[in-house]
């Protein structure tokens, strides 16, 4: 995938899960169904983007594996059926992660799902919940970090719908 052959690469991962198959490995077949789904994902094929996500979650499910592939899989699903506008998937995916994530450290996704899950409630018209996942996502990335602006941008931009237009600016600022 570093090269940005995606057409290499999907062909490379597609020989490597029918080696996993034909191996028995549930680890691998989980993480060759992700990559394969990354890279539709990339190729705005997002439904088998989806097929491939799903199918690694059931790998690692059944393996009953923790890992950032699992919450990865998890998270872009969930992406994906946000930018489809189906908020419950959406939601259902996002809301598994810091459970997953608990076994698993990565403070950046987990801020990028609190980030996801708030603009998911903004949607829903439940602004008290986005602020909540907003200033959660505040927390638990670091100063400065790409994570951190977003989640700046997002809260400046709940207070302003809510007209709370000082505040709102105050995190804008912040963001710059």
């Amino acid at each position: 995938l570093k090269t940005g052959n995606y057409s290499k690469s999907l062909e490379f991962y597609m020989k490597a899960l029918r080696f996993y198959q034909i191996s028995g490995n549930g680890p691998k077949i989980a993480e060759m169904f992700f990559q394969t789904g990354n890279i539709r994902d990339i190729f705005s094929d997002y439904e088998l983007a989806l097929v491939h996500y799903k199918q690694a979650i059931g790998y690692f499910t059944v393996e009953k594996l923790k890992n950032n592939v699992l919450s990865l899989s998890h998270f872009h699903s969930g992406r994906i059926y946000f930018e489809k506008k189906d908020y419950k998937q959406a939601l259902a995916h996002f809301q598994i992660i810091p459970e997953q994530l608990l076994l698993v450290t990565d403070s950046g996704l987990m801020a990028k799902t609190q980030v996801y899950i708030g603009r998911v409630y903004v949607n829903l018209l439940a602004p008290e919940n986005a602020e909540k996942h907003f200033r959660a996502a505040l927390q638990t990335s670091s100063a400065n970090s790409e994570e951190y602006v977003f989640a700046l941008i997002e809260l400046g931009n709940l207070l302003a719908m809510q007209r709370s237009y000082n505040s709102s600016l105050n995190y804008f600022l912040q963001a710059s």
